[in-house]
């Protein structure tokens, strides 16, 4: 058969491998190892690489970070003195690749020092060292998948790798006929009840040296691992970057602090009384945020806010109608009025909210709804008494409600941002103290903004005197709401009217002679 030169010159490819089929039958008869790095990210330690380690006969694993690919032979070495006095066999074949860390001189006579063959691989020829090759893939998809789903940055990747050799030597598989590795290798069989999710918040106790008796006696830490020297677990404090090691450790597995990533800044709402001085401000935000002037306010937690010449609408239709869709009552008939004064009776065909927990659910949202919409305020509390175990009544009720929240979707506040104040007294209304009682409330236009019913400190020996203490109570709040509104540069240039309906304690109110 002629040999075409050409066609083998031209056409040459890697022979196929077969299947390897010899395994050592005992520990340590046979070491396959590799080196991996350098990694794309500088771990938080300084490492670069890592060394692995595989046992053939149980497929048991060690990993160790390094520096630099020399630190190599200080490294195999301890571990071939380690592993001898732990076990009762002596290694007596290595495979590796033919890198320099393996090909050294010092690393070279060592091997022959102990007696033990080393196995090298045809250069370019990863596949003749495939069990470590494999073992790489393994340590690094599983790393990768924790360090994903954690959303641990990558400089810890070094705690994620060693976590994952943790988990592998502890898993069965086809390949160590259905035990773990760490069964085959030191005959102990694994226990699972230790293991938690990497990267979960964790809360280590602290010793008493670390704080005082008034103090918390725990932090909320990361957790990154294992400890290979003590019976604990590595939980990072990531408010200094310090590991504490410890035994005494409560978990939360549905929190994973590093998800909880910083949110971008909400638009934030800038005012006063000194213009220069929120100049000033706004340019030193931009100089160290990117930030976008918006203008006037038009939302703010959810009410919208319209300017008009004269006064403001406030309103919060959007959030309503959110209440509206999680109860399914967009296209319901619309109702004239919040609440009824008299109870009907209910029929099984009437359709209700479904459970308990959307009527606790959506009465508190509501609660939320009354700072623009003071017209559902009473009906609100009339609801909100029967949270711990609201009837049947009660459900029909809160539906009676909704329906009139969408017939008034666009009601809110509207205000001339004018004040006036109304007061009035209870004279002697207390049968054992005979303390009377204060009352009074503030309105910006139409609107309600302030108001307070409390008990007199001292007894008022006539009407007039109670009336005139509540006058007092009164004007000293609304001075405090006129300077209030003045820092948002609504001034008031006229005489704000405090109404009260005793003609003595107007006529003391007006005389100057009292006011000494």
């Amino acid at each position: 058969m002629a040999i075409c030169t050409s066609c083998n010159v031209c056409k040459s490819h890697k022979i196929s491998f077969d299947s390897s089929v010899n395994r050592s039958t005992k520990p340590l008869h046979l070491l396959h190892s590799d080196v991996w790095g350098p990694s794309p990210v500088t771990a938080e330690q300084g490492y670069r690489y890592y060394l692995i380690i595989i046992d053939d006969h149980s497929r048991y694993c060690w990993l160790f970070p390094m520096f630099l690919k020399s630190d190599v032979t200080n490294i195999f070495l301890n571990f071939i003195t380690f592993i001898e006095k732990q076990t009762d066999h002596k290694i007596k074949k290595i495979r590796t690749d033919g890198g320099g860390e393996y090909m050294s001189l010092s690393f070279q006579n060592q091997l022959r020092l102990k007696g033990i063959q080393h196995q090298v691989t045809c250069p370019y020829t990863p596949e003749q060292n495939g069990v470590a090759e494999r073992k790489h893939r393994h340590i690094l998809d599983t790393a990768r998948t924790m360090l994903h789903f954690s959303s641990t940055p990558h400089r810890y990747w070094t705690e994620a790798f060693t976590t994952a050799v943790h988990l592998i030597n502890r898993l069965p598989s086809n390949t160590t006929w259905q035990k773990t590795p760490l069964q085959l290798m030191f005959n102990i069989k694994p226990d699972y009840k230790h293991l938690r999710p990497f990267g979960c918040a964790c809360f280590p106790f602290l010793p008493a040296h670390s704080h005082t008796k008034l103090q918390p006696n725990s932090i909320q830490c990361v957790f990154i691992g294992y400890s290979e020297k003590h019976k604990g677990y590595k939980c990072l404090d990531i408010t200094n970057n310090t590991i504490i090691i410890s035994r005494h450790v409560k978990f939360t597995e549905t929190i994973f602090p590093f998800q909880q990533k910083p949110r971008p800044a909400d638009t934030p709402t800038v005012t006063g009384n000194d213009s220069n001085a929120i100049d000033n401000l706004l340019q030193q935000l931009h100089t160290r945020f990117t930030m976008k002037h918006l203008g006037k306010a038009n939302q703010f937690l959810g009410i919208h806010i319209k300017s008009l010449p004269d006064k403001y609408f406030l309103s919060q239709s959007t959030y309503a109608l959110s209440l509206l869709k999680q109860t399914d009552l967009c296209n319901c008939n619309a109702l004239k009025n919040p609440s009824t004064t008299k109870i009907p009776q209910l029929s099984g065909n009437d359709e209700l909210l479904p459970d308990a927990s959307t009527y606790r659910s959506i009465t508190g949202a509501l609660q939320y709804l009354t700072i623009t919409r003071p017209d559902i305020s009473h009906a609100v509390n009339i609801l909100s008494q029967h949270m711990h175990n609201p009837e049947q009544i009660h459900r029909y009720l809160l539906k009676r409600l909704l329906r009139y929240i969408k017939g008034t979707i666009s009601f809110g506040l509207k205000s001339s941002l004018t004040l006036s104040t109304f007061s009035d007294a209870d004279w002697a209304g207390d049968p054992v103290t005979r303390k009377s009682t204060s009352g009074f409330c503030t309105f910006l236009g139409d609107n309600i903004v302030s108001w307070t019913v409390k008990k007199q400190n001292t007894v008022s020996r006539s009407s007039t005197e109670s009336e005139y203490r509540a006058l007092a109570a009164a004007t000293a709040d609304t001075i405090w709401l006129k300077r209030l509104l003045a820092d948002f540069q609504i001034t008031h240039n006229k005489p704000i009217s405090v109404f009260c309906d005793n003609t003595s304690a107007i006529a003391l109110a007006n005389n100057p002679v009292f006011h000494a």
